[in-house]
């Protein structure tokens, strides 16, 4: 009985360690240790045993999930892992529609995303057309919010 409890101890702070440090070990190790306990009732205690040890196991893994979404951010050190501000903010430049019909030049190959120069200043853009090699000139004809959409000139 001291190994199962053991081993469900052991699922149940694998799973929760897995919370913060993803990558799956630690969820599969603590999974592998849950299966084991229900193995371990099974082969001392039967059927009904393993039946009520495999119920036990997704009620406490969900356990150590649900602990760590509600209870862990209001704790001190939660408060320190969570971010608790927001963030408000614009596209890098949100006049980009005016700068339709401007006029500049390929930095990069534009195949079809690249670097374009208008004023001295460097921009992401697409070509709407084809490839515009490095250099070429080019016109802006349309913009979104994170590109200008330009064709050579």
């Amino acid at each position: 009985m001291a190994l199962i409890l053991t081993l469900f101890l052991a699922g149940t702070v694998l799973v929760f360690i897995e919370t913060f440090a993803v990558g799956g070990v630690f969820g599969v190790l603590g999974v592998a240790a849950y299966a084991w306990a229900v193995w371990e009732s099974f082969s001392a205690y039967g059927a009904l045993a393993a039946i009520f040890a495999g119920l036990l196991s997704v009620l406490l893994c969900a356990a150590a999930i649900l602990v760590w979404i509600y209870v862990i951010p209001k704790t001190a050190i939660g408060k320190h892992l969570y971010l608790n501000t927001s963030e408000s903010g614009t596209a890098p430049m949100p006049k980009f529609n005016d700068m339709v019909g401007r006029k500049g030049k390929a930095l990069t190959l534009l195949a079809p995303s690249g670097k374009i120069e208008i004023d001295s200043m460097p921009f992401e853009a697409k070509s709407r057309v084809g490839h515009i090699d490095a250099g070429e000139a080019v016109v802006v004809v349309s913009a979104n919010s994170f590109e200008l959409i330009v064709e050579k000139s």
